[in-house]
């Protein structure tokens, strides 16, 4: 029994040296999964569904596990290091990752392989937990609403004050982004901030001079 729990320290705390065997290589191994399998529930949880990817959420497990056994393997050996070191230069990576998100998770699943493979498995429990933790925090946090934008096709070009006076009384900020005018018509594209966006559609959309319009938001970066 005594000698378990000095196993569990050693692999815990990095106090293994270089003396690893069979049984420090397992018990790696079972560290590494149990963090990998918690950073596939994490994903899960946090990804949007639209985004969810379950061959990328089960790559992050693999992922985890091979950098466990590559970190033990290339410690002790100077020729397989060097060869590991060339193999990864020359292979090229193609898959494209669809989010910033993405990226954030496969590197934590790097980090916590090679922490497991180096004996300090404490810390990459640690990690998991507080970056956990900060994540959660954050996804909860209120999101700012982000501007709309608003696209007018009107046929006048006589009508522009009756046209901004009524936005204006719909909407807490407006700014004209681009205006398109011929010999008849008149196009705009306006950002603006309204919580009565239905009702300033409907109101515009009656106007005579009104042919169409289209209200968009986006994705864009919020400047405050």
């Amino acid at each position: 029994m005594s000698e378990l729990l000095e196993l569990l320290k050693s692999a815990l705390s990095g106090a293994w040296g270089n003396n690893v065997g069979p049984l420090q290589v397992i018990l790696a191994l079972c560290f590494s999964i149990m963090i990998a399998v918690y950073i596939y529930c994490v994903y899960a949880l946090i990804v949007k569904k639209s985004f969810y990817s379950r061959e990328y959420a089960i790559t992050l497990v693999g992922v985890c596990l091979i950098t466990t056994v590559l970190v033990i393997t290339i410690q002790f050996s100077l020729l397989v290091s060097l060869s590991v070191g060339g193999a990864l230069s020359i292979v090229r990576f193609r898959t494209a990752i669809k989010s910033s998100l993405d990226m954030m998770f496969l590197f934590w699943s790097i980090a916590a392989g090679i922490m497991c493979g180096t004996g300090v498995a404490l810390y990459a429990l640690i990690m998991s937990t507080v970056l956990t933790i900060i994540v959660f925090v954050f996804i909860k946090l209120p999101v700012i609403k982000t501007p709309l934008i608003l696209i007018l096709n009107t046929n006048s070009r006589n009508n522009e004050e009756d046209l901004f006076q009524t936005i204006k009384e719909m909407s807490r900020y407006f700014e004209v982004k681009a205006k398109n005018a011929t010999k008849y018509t008149t196009d705009y594209t306006i950002e603006l901030r309204s919580q009565k966006s239905n009702e300033l559609v409907k109101i515009l959309t009656d106007k005579e001079y009104v042919e169409s319009v289209s209200l968009l938001t986006h994705n864009g970066d919020i400047h405050f």
